[in-house]
């Protein structure tokens, strides 16, 4: 299994923000699906090399490539969810992650000029939850949890360390949320940092797997705590996605959806109420 980085096809800035200048590949959206002319018959290039879409023109990078990466054994590497910010602020690093959990960090060839690693997972922060979220501003910047504190991590050494493809992490705690010692904190899956690049989607239990979980965002630029909501019932919030909540998102305003798994329902919660 491998990963494959479509680049962006207009001139763009961090975090994929676009600009005015005209497109330079892709086409025009129709509303109708856009087959690859040779589904049948494409074969991927190894890893580091490029092609170009033959249906929307734009170059296409391979960047991974699981069945070698590491060593004898095979494991299926990608990014995570679309609503995750896959590259970080200056769109040099990437973070990845294989199908036995363990995260890593690779480069983006197009901005730091090779490929390969940039942090190896033997040198990532053990977490409770299985990804990171990177900051809106600094490239080498991103959030995770462990025990009862959001952390943060600074991958050190750039820019000699990518030449070696062996940047290490510096560690940091933002803020400990005593109010659920003995349980846990994580950051839940498919969300990510605000647009306003202060607020984070928290979800926090003093008992895991066996207390009502609350859902919150954390300020982390004035460190201020939303009113939580509450679910009824019990998670694991040590966990991706559980029984409980399957997944939250981060709205425009800083409000939060959730996936309630219990009822199959999508809520908004506003701070007071849910809608």
């Amino acid at each position: 299994m491998f990963v494959l980085l479509l680049m962006c096809g207009c001139e763009c800035s961090a975090q994929g923000q676009a600009s005015s200048t005209n497109p330079v590949c892709g086409l025009t959206a129709d509303g109708s699906n856009k087959v690859p002319s040779d589904w049948d018959t494409f074969t991927a290039p190894a890893k580091g090399g490029s092609y170009t879409d033959a249906t929307f023109g734009c170059q296409v990078t391979r960047l991974t490539d699981g069945s070698t990466d590491f060593g004898a054994t095979q494991y299926a590497v990608a990014n995570y969810y679309a609503t995750v910010d896959a590259m970080s602020a200056d769109d040099g690093l990437i973070q990845v992650q294989r199908d036995n959990g363990s995260n890593y960090i690779i480069q983006n060839p197009y901005v730091t000029g090779q490929n390969g690693t940039a942090v190896p997972s033997g040198s990532m922060p053990g977490m409770n939850s299985g990804y990171i979220m990177w900051d809106r501003s600094n490239g080498s910047l991103f959030y995770y949890t462990t025990g009862t504190s959001l952390m943060s991590g600074t991958v050190t050494g750039r820019p000699s360390c990518l030449t070696t493809f062996n940047c290490t992490v510096t560690t940091a705690v933002v803020h400990t949320f005593s109010e659920y010692a003995g349980g846990a904190v994580s950051l839940m899956s498919e969300t990510t940092m605000s647009v306003d690049g202060c607020h984070v989607v928290v979800e926090g239990q003093t008992a895991v797997g066996s207390s009502p979980i609350n859902v919150f965002t954390w300020n982390i630029c004035d460190s201020t705590k939303s009113t939580p909501y509450t679910t009824s019932c019990n998670g694991n919030v040590t966990s991706a996605a559980d029984s409980c909540l399957h997944k939250m998102q981060i709205a425009g305003d800083n409000n939060i959806f959730m996936l309630l798994e219990t009822s199959n329902s999508e809520v908004l919660w506003n701070g007071t109420s849910t809608v």
